[in-house]
């Protein structure tokens, strides 16, 4: 779904209150696997055009206590490939900058640290800040809130809350005569996805 960068540029602008248009951003094509999360990547990177300020959006089914560490890992390996060494070292070089945003779509609520310092050890009288990320969780949202926003994502949040196969279909119910028609083919793949992780 985040490959459609219509859908993704609507899903930045809601959880971060901005207002990017679509043309402005691309798909930032790499990969971002750490040493120690041999077995997880990045799940997907936009960037600005014309600018080196990266969205990275993580996605989350289960709560991850060390979310904090991972994107602080993820974050170094996003501005390293998009480091200019030439020019680092001038005065005037802006580093490259990047959002962090975790789509969490499990069943209980995301109690997690978003900021790193939180979960380090603490000198009194000293506050440093460090990496922090943008939590956007499916259980702050109502399925009123998610049925009436017009992208894709919203839709499979909601069909994440169903409590059972029942509420499931009655969501389907309403979700598919609102679909466009090219997205009826990539429903059809998440929901039997769905379907068999339940």
């Amino acid at each position: 779904m985040l490959d459609n960068k219509s859908d993704a540029v609507k899903f930045i602008n809601k959880a971060l209150k901005i207002k990017l248009k679509e043309e402005e951003i691309e798909k930032y094509n790499s990969s971002f696997v750490s040493k120690i999360f041999q077995n997880q990547e990045a799940d997907i990177v936009y960037k600005e055009k014309n600018k080196n300020i990266f969205f990275l959006i993580e996605q989350q089914t289960k709560i991850d206590y060390s979310m904090s560490y991972r994107i602080l890992e993820y974050e170094m390996e996003i501005m390293k490939s998009a480091i200019d060494e030439k020019k680092i070292k001038n005065k005037s070089y802006k580093m490259p900058k990047v959002i962090p945003i975790v789509l969490y779509t499990g069943k209980r609520k995301w109690n997690a640290k978003t900021f790193i310092e939180d979960s380090q050890e603490k000198i009194e009288g000293l506050d440093i800040k460090l990496a922090n990320y943008k939590i956007v969780d499916v259980n702050d949202f109502t399925e009123e809130e998610l049925l009436k926003e017009d992208t894709l994502i919203s839709k499979v949040m909601l069909l994440e809350k169903a409590k059972n196969s029942e509420e499931m279909e009655n969501y389907l119910k309403k979700i598919i005569p609102k679909l466009a028609n090219q997205d009826k083919e990539v429903m059809t793949r998440i929901v039997t996805i769905i379907l068999s992780d339940k």
